[in-house]
């Protein structure tokens, strides 16, 4: 008699099928991770990416095991699984699944790849259910709001019943960081930063440096005989003219290069590939360098404190403070630098905005010269509209009844900025570039709101805006490019941005 093997082969006639229906529920969850922006995202929590991949590895592990060494058990798994599959892909993934419950409509499908692939899914959903629609965020189930006016509405009404989900930096600040704060606390602070990141006059000592800093970075860039990828020349830019306006420090300073290491340490953005301890190792070396530079020079550190801005000063040392600044000087970074970048993708694809804003520059007319000078502050609304802002992020403490429907206790509340810049009944072919469209319309905050909502709006609007205007005016004044190589947008940590095979070759220009 032949030797019988253990395995697939003494397999019933279930068994195979019965691999199937074990492994789908695990299905879009190995999924996922064919796509970038996902393995971005969940980056940034190395504690629920190690959960679970962990898991994911485990039940693949122990449904192969199985299904292998004891295949005669393969029709009892299918008996157990295929209720579980039922649920998760057919039952749970209706439209009008909790409707009874005062749900809203749309799928509740667990771990759905349309927002990692399609940069209109949010969209798209609002256009088939309403400004209203449920979905999952990636696990987490979420209501997502369309419309700003409708987003206004449901922080004004739920404040108090909402917390910002904080990312996982804030460990570092005892108290918390600013966005995050009990709301009391968070007041305090925001009318000193506002007051703070409002001060004109302070921008205006700034302006020659900052200036200089984006010429400099832009001659490097045309200097260059090869085509170039423009984001690390941008990002290096936006870094250097933040490091300026909170420490004082500018590239020429021995000390500007360790501080660009110590950032890239705390950067939230590798935190899968760094420990808590070199966090906090790289914070506290920062700190050392706000106490002796941001109190000595003129900076927005010294002007936060006021008069009490000296080393002596308790206030210098107030840990929530000082570590407050240097998170903000990394997140205003991040965010002005990926401006900077879309700012830089949406001209290179609509070049007759730059060809008007540099002949209207060269011109001897000084109406004329003030009229490129709105220009480039278009361009920059524009920007802001299209690209830049996409969603604030609520998380409900407790259930919640609005506009008819329910949001349960722990779901998410995603208000969708970007999606409420696109709409057609308030932006005129709002898919297009177009920042004459800021000459006409006097948008109010109702329907245009960059900058966030209610009292978590971003402080620093006016110097964002300031910053990105010069930098469009610089551009315009002496540079010429040319986009060699590109690709499909991408998702990158949070926002859709250009591919990451954007290649451009720039030269200098003159008009003499």
């Amino acid at each position: 008699m032949p030797m019988q093997t253990v395995g697939m082969s003494n397999a019933s006639p279930t068994g195979w099928p019965g691999a199937a229906i074990v492994f789908l529920p695990i299905a879009p969850f190995v999924n996922l991770y064919r796509y970038s922006g996902f393995l971005r995202r969940l980056s940034l929590f190395p504690r629920l990416f190690g959960i679970l991949s962990f898991g994911i590895m485990a039940y693949l592990t122990l449904s192969v095991l199985l299904i292998w060494y004891l295949p005669r058990y393969s029709a009892f798994v299918l008996i157990m699984a295929a209720p579980l599959a039922l649920y998760l892909f057919y039952w749970r993934a209706r439209p009008t699944f909790g409707s009874s419950r005062g749900l809203p409509p749309d799928s509740l499908q667990l771990a759905p790849s349309g927002p990692w692939i399609d940069d209109l899914y949010y969209q798209k959903e609002a256009d088939k259910y309403g400004s209203i629609f449920k979905m999952n965020n990636y696990i987490q189930p979420t209501i997502c709001l369309t419309g700003i006016q409708l987003g206004n509405q449901f922080l004004k009404d739920h404040e108090e019943s909402t917390a910002t989900p904080p990312l996982p930096f804030n460990r570092y600040i005892l108290g918390g960081f600013m966005r995050y704060m009990e709301p009391a606390v968070h007041m305090e602070y925001r009318s000193k930063m506002k007051g703070m990141f409002s001060d004109s006059a302070f921008f205006e000592k700034k302006a020659a440096s900052l200036e200089r800093i984006i010429r400099t970075i832009l001659i490097t860039m045309a200097e260059d005989s090869k085509a170039l990828p423009p984001v690390p020349h941008l990002h290096h830019m936006v870094f250097s003219m933040f490091v300026e306006l909170f420490l004082g420090l500018t590239p020429q300073d021995p000390e500007f290069e360790h501080l660009q290491k110590l950032y890239t340490q705390i950067d939230y953005r590798h935190a899968l590939f760094s420990t808590r301890r070199t966090t906090e190792n790289a914070v506290c070396e920062i700190e050392q360098l706000f106490l002796t530079y941001g109190l000595s020079r003129e900076t927005f550190f010294r002007s936060f404190l006021g008069e009490a801005g000296h080393s002596g000063s308790p206030h210098s040392q107030d840990k929530t403070v000082l570590r407050n600044f240097i998170f903000l000087l990394q997140t205003s970074w991040i965010d002005v630098s990926d401006l900077f970048v879309r700012i830089f993708k949406l001209l290179s694809d609509n070049p007759q905005w730059m060809n008007t804003l540099r002949k209207d520059l060269y011109s001897h007319d000084e109406g004329t010269i003030q009229s490129a000078h709105q220009l480039a502050h278009r361009i920059v609304l524009e920007t802001l509209r299209l690209e830049q802002s996409e969603y604030l992020m609520r998380k409900a403490l407790h259930d919640i009844q609005f506009e008819g429907f329910v949001i349960p206790k722990g779901w998410l509340v995603r208000i969708c900025i970007r999606e409420s810049h696109r709409d057609k009944e308030i932006f005129a072919d709002p898919n297009a570039f177009n920042p004459d469209r800021f000459c006409t319309s006097p948008y109010g905050s109702k329907q245009y709101s960059p900058f966030g909502t209610q009292q978590h709006s971003c402080v620093g609007k006016g110097l964002t805006l300031w910053i990105a205007q010069r930098f469009v005016l610089e551009l315009a004044r002496g540079f010429r490019w040319e986009v060699v190589q590109d690709g499909p947008r991408e998702l990158g940590y949070f926002h859709w941005r250009p591919n990451s095979k954007l290649r451009v070759y720039m030269t200098r220009y003159s008009n003499v």
